[in-house]
């Protein structure tokens, strides 16, 4: 008797389908595909942490170069970009200080731990401190000075970089009282035409003050191109002047 070979039988065999079968069931694939992916839960992370700003500079507590509001300034604009979680941006903005900053703030966690004083937790506190600690006394008072002796002297968006500079140094300043200091301050010419159009508020002075000054500056530069069919005079040769002079 021959030997025969047994294949084994498939328990699931696959069935022959037609062409229009197989659409059909791709479709169906397709379908089951859509449907498991709308139940995974998306992402929760926000794109703002794709975002890669720079990293604020080092704050030492000088009172030369890096003043203690514009660090904390920079340094929340970090936090806010980057989601720093709330209970994360004191360590965070505290690992940036250096030299006497530094040690402020090392004697401020020794005396918390000692139980002494209440230790610093969220960003309302820190950066009250360090107002407190680094921000000079009088800078009130002598950002107040600094106001009254600021003029115009040069381009209108100059003065107006200027004078912000000054302004948020002052918290206690009226949108009033700003928006005189500032028209007052401005080259006579320009102050003239921003007091004809009479600006309710800083930034609309701003803006006519500065639309007067392109205008003036666009006049400026035609005035000084050479008017159509004048000729200017050839400068002469400095030999033909000696050569004449010795003639005469």
């Amino acid at each position: 008797m021959d030997n025969l070979e047994e294949h084994p039988t498939d328990p699931n065999p696959v069935p022959h389908l037609t062409p229009e079968q197989l659409v059909a069931e791709l479709m169906r694939q397709q379908q089951l595909i859509q449907r498991l992916n709308s139940m995974i839960p998306a992402s929760t992370t926000p794109r703002s942490n794709l975002l890669k700003p720079p990293k604020p500079a080092l704050f030492s507590g000088s009172r030369i170069g890096t003043t203690a509001q514009d660090w904390l300034f920079q340094m929340r604009q970090y936090l806010d970009l980057t989601i720093v979680e709330p209970h994360q941006q004191v360590p965070f903005a505290s690992s940036f200080l250096r030299d006497n900053a530094a040690t402020w703030w090392r004697s401020h966690i020794m005396a918390a731990d000692a139980g002494s004083i209440e230790r610093i937790t969220t960003w309302a506190q820190f950066h009250s401190a360090v107002l407190v600690e680094f921000q000079p006394i009088n800078i009130v008072e002598s950002a107040r000075d600094r106001l009254d002796a600021l003029y115009q002297r040069s381009s209108v968006q100059e003065y107006v970089r200027k004078f912000r500079e000054v302004t948020m140094l002052i918290p206690d300043l009226s949108g009033g009282e700003a928006l005189h200091k500032f028209v007052s301050g401005l080259k006579p010419l320009t102050k003239r035409e921003v007091k004809t159009r009479f600006p309710k508020s800083l930034d609309e002075a701003v803006r006519i003050a500065d639309m007067v000054d392109s205008v003036a500056f666009q006049q400026r530069k035609l005035h000084q191109l050479p008017q159509q069919g004048s000729v200017s005079p050839v400068p002469m040769e400095i030999d033909q002047i000696k050569t004449m002079g010795s003639e005469a």
